[in-house]
């Protein structure tokens, strides 16, 4: 590729963000709106980071392993950072089915960030669901 390319904007994107650039540009593709190439080939190669081992970026966990560093140092964090986007992730959607979109946004808000905090405040945040 050539050096003069923009850097690609949808690397680094939280999981959730890049979810809902991936279904608007799905609806744009169905819908027949033109759509650049290149801006659709970035969001493609960023996706597709998610879904392989980063093995070619230098701070990786696995780079970062094979340079010396212990495997819980390398790869606690990538872990930690997944359990919080899946915690979101179910908050969101528990949330969504049981209170819907007749509550109020700042109470959703606050019981999601209670639930992504910890596996703990996820217990939580489903017991109340369940009994509210």
């Amino acid at each position: 590729m050539s050096e003069n390319l923009p850097s690609n904007p949808y690397l680094g994107l939280q999981l959730r963000q890049m979810y809902g650039a991936m279904q608007q540009r799905a609806g744009q593709l169905l819908d027949g709106t033109p759509v650049g190439r290149r801006d659709t080939a970035y969001l493609l190669l960023a996706a597709a980071s998610y879904l392989a081992p980063k093995t070619t970026q230098p701070g990786s966990p696995g780079n970062l392993v094979k340079a010396g560093a212990s495997p819980l140092d390398a790869y606690l964090p990538e872990y930690e950072d997944a359990a919080r986007s899946l915690r979101h992730h179910v908050a969101c959607h528990a949330w969504d089915a049981v209170a819907g979109v007749r509550s109020p946004p700042l109470a959703r808000d606050a019981a999601v960030a209670q639930a992504t905090a910890s596996e703990q405040g996820l217990r939580s945040v489903l017991v109340e669901l369940g009994i509210a």
